[in-house]
């Protein structure tokens, strides 16, 4: 992965794309330091998106349509080789990431929706790769529902249901959408993040799950999930840390040994999701604006922004 020096440096890579903004909150950073990300333009009053690759000079080195109408940029993950890249959206597909060729398609775990019917600002549907590379993770066909996938050909392994509530009804399956998703470091746990703030732990040899709760701001009481909003971004940072944002304005660190929340950062306008950058920096993306973050040190380092739907350029607003 290519380092950077500086902010600036790191700014001026977020500057180089010139895409969708949607290439910011799934796009993937290579070996050799390009961006492969979404390119998403309004045809008839209708998104129409294509995966790019970009040099870190930002001249777009390969450019590959959907096989079929998409009209949604789905999540990315780059595998550890650098050789695939998988996305999700109206399907599950496997790229050849030099190439942009099209290696497989899965079916898609529920129903497509129709073109234009999705809200503004939606979050794309969750995608996660194991460390080893061999299993993909995406959202099931039920409420709460994660499907394990196999990477050479997206063929289903297991599928792990939501454990509650008992009783599942058209009100309150809304709520169990599963809307994050990351593997530890070690593969060995699964985070799941979901529409109503929730966030559970999954132990992949037991079965076992775990719920994470907090509080920010010195509320008296804790909260009955991590959220107040849509969980947006998941990332690990450790084999006990676990990152996660929320379009409820706020951050969290998490000690998912004990289960509790250790930092919380107030981050106006919520997120829509957290983009891991090199030199251990995160990128929270909301609608209209960013802020940087500094991982290891947890930590806001500039706010960006504004930016309107077609991304041109970000600018710092302020550094903290």
């Amino acid at each position: 992965m290519t380092r950077f020096g500086s902010v600036g440096q790191l700014l001026a890579l977020i500057g180089l794309l010139l895409g969708h903004a949607a290439a910011l909150s799934t796009g993937q950073t290579t070996r050799e330091g390009d961006w492969i990300g979404w390119h998403c333009r309004l045809v008839s009053s209708v998104p129409s998106c294509a995966l790019q690759r970009v040099s870190p000079h930002g001249r777009v080195l390969v450019t590959a349509a959907l096989p079929e109408a998409e009209f949604q940029a789905g999540q990315l993950a780059l595998s550890p080789d650098g050789r695939t890249l998988y996305s999700a959206g109206a399907a599950l597909h496997a790229w050849d990431a030099h190439t942009l060729k099209l290696r497989w398609t899965a079916p898609p775990a529920t129903a497509a929706r129709p073109a234009g019917s999705d809200p503004p600002g939606r979050m794309p549907p969750p995608l996660a790769l194991s460390p080893d590379g061999r299993q993909l993770v995406t959202a099931g066909s039920g409420p709460g529902e994660v499907e394990l996938r196999d990477t050479s050909s997206g063929q289903l392994r297991q599928s792990l249901p939501h454990p509650g509530p008992s009783a599942i009804t058209p009100d309150n399956a809304w709520s169990l959408d599963v809307t994050a998703l990351a593997y530890d470091p070690t593969g060995r746990q699964l985070a799941i993040g979901s529409r109503a703030g929730g966030i559970r732990l999954h132990d992949l040899r037991t079965g076992q799950e775990r719920r994470l709760t907090g509080r920010c701001g010195g509320v008296s009481l804790p909260y009955l999930t991590a959220h107040q909003g849509s969980v947006g971004g998941l990332v690990w940072t450790g084999t006990a840390t676990l990152i996660s944002s929320a379009n409820d304005e706020t951050v969290k660190r998490w000690d998912t040994l004990a289960g509790l929340e250790v930092t919380c950062l107030s981050v106006p306008g919520g997120t829509r999701g957290l983009q891991v950058l090199p030199d251990d920096r995160l990128l929270a993306l909301g609608v209209t604006s960013a802020t940087l973050l500094d991982a290891g040190q947890f930590r806001r380092v500039a706010r960006l922004g504004p930016f309107p739907a077609m991304l041109r350029e970000l600018s710092v607003l302020e550094c903290v």
